[in-house]
């Protein structure tokens, strides 16, 4: 395949999807969303160190890598979920 080929399905595809160099902007605010699925939170909850995350994120994320805070890695003594 050519340059000049390549160039052309490049911007085929640019057309289609997008520019894959340009930032992404969300209209979410950052509060809104979960710290360990950068997704918008449907059932928040805050642990003892103050961050919110999205409960079933955080209870996998305790069950799968222990009983620390995904952020600031502080050691939770018993999980204290509050919301």
């Amino acid at each position: 395949m050519s340059k000049e080929e390549r160039d052309k399905k490049y911007q085929q595809i640019v057309e289609l999807m997008g520019d894959p160099t340009a930032p992404v902007y969300s209209d979410i605010p950052d509060h809104l969303c979960c710290k360990i699925t950068m997704e918008l939170m449907e059932d928040p909850v805050i642990t003892q160190t103050g961050v919110t995350y999205e409960r079933a994120a955080l209870l996998h994320h305790l069950q799968k890598n222990g009983n620390f805070d995904p952020v600031t890695r502080y050691r939770a003594i018993g999980v204290k979920l509050m919301l």
